[in-house]
């Protein structure tokens, strides 16, 4: 009947192994092997004492951790892209950049308008206004990301924060 051993050095296990055989004939016997029980889930890393073995303990994350955590959510939110008057607005990076542009010029010349890409392919004309509105919504939705990460960050400060808040409070 196979069985599956645990070789254990200073309480950890560094290994697993799986024999019908006698395994005190296969190694040497400086090694130690501890027989692990039918159904149990033990992997390397784990610790054995007390004839028991014990998954490691992850530690909490530390507030700088769950700060860059929330940094990276609110990225992920900002290249999502948000909606303005029922038009879907990209809100990349590259994005950011290119309406920046355009708004610069737009606040130049109250006269300008220019052909633009849609995010669904398609060509609009947009005019001075349009686009210094699209550069105020869209400035307004990454402000906004940035604020729920600053309220996060607060919450971690606090000792407040959850995981499940991580995915809460979000504007879209």
């Amino acid at each position: 009947m196979m069985k599956t051993y645990a070789r254990i050095e200073d309480v950890v296990v560094v290994e697993l192994f799986e024999t019908d055989g006698d395994i005190s004939e296969m190694f040497h016997p400086d090694l130690v092997w501890v027989v692990v029980p039918d159904g149990a889930d033990v992997a390397c890393g784990w610790t054995y004492a007390a004839g028991k073995f014990s998954a490691p303990v992850v530690p909490a994350p530390t507030a700088e951790e769950m700060k860059a955590k929330i940094a990276e959510r609110r990225w992920q939110q900002v290249q999502a892209g948000t909606n303005a008057d029922g038009v879907h607005l990209d809100t990349s990076d590259t994005s950011q950049v290119k309406i920046t542009g355009a708004a610069l010029e737009a606040t130049l010349d109250s006269t300008y308008s220019c052909d633009w890409k849609a995010a669904d392919g398609s060509w609009v004309t947009l005019s001075a206004t349009q686009i210094l509105a699209i550069a105020r919504a869209m400035r307004a939705y990454i402000q906004a990301c940035y604020d729920r990460e600053k309220a996060l960050a607060e919450e971690v400060d606090a000792g407040t924060f959850t995981e499940a808040m991580l995915d809460e409070g979000w504007p879209t």
